[in-house]
């Protein structure tokens, strides 16, 4: 099976250099497919990323939206359903207090998971970056990373 390389909050400092870095690193055929996912618009020759076939930029997933709706507008993009390893590059900052500011962001990775597990059914990886700022690790972040025990 080919690999496939998802990318929530493309747009971003990490994410951008990820989606450039997965169409060549660490070979230019460890990604068949690279889908960059990104709130803000953003066009392929704004991204200042080099040309190539394997990369789909997908604008306006909005992450604060209910699962069902994001669910959907994954599974209008072409080939989601081969999306094998997922990057999570996600953060809201509301300048609002710490327990607010958890809430918002775990919420954003919540469903992300979600709605790509219903769209992709062989995904092999997630990956979060994480850092100083609040994403709520701990406890509520690793419910988000559990598999369901149906």
């Amino acid at each position: 099976m080919s690999n496939h390389a998802l990318v929530f909050g493309a747009s971003g400092i990490s994410g951008w250099a990820l989606v450039k870095e997965a169409l060549s690193y660490p070979n230019p055929s460890a990604f068949s497919r690279v889908t960059a996912l990104t709130n803000r618009p953003l066009s392929l020759s704004d991204s200042q990323w080099p040309e190539d076939n394997r990369l789909r930029l997908i604008s306006g997933v909005d992450l604060t939206k209910p699962v069902a709706d994001v669910v959907q507008l994954l599974k209008d993009i072409p080939s989601v359903e081969t999306v094998s390893h997922v990057f999570l590059f996600l953060y809201l900052d509301l300048g609002k207090d710490k327990k607010s500011l958890i809430k918002v962001n775990t919420d954003l990775i919540r469903t992300a998971v979600e709605a790509i597990q219903q769209a992709s059914l062989v995904i092999k990886s997630f990956i979060l970056q994480t850092g100083g700022k609040s994403y709520g690790l701990g406890k509520q972040c690793r419910r988000v990373f559990t598999a369901p025990t149906n």
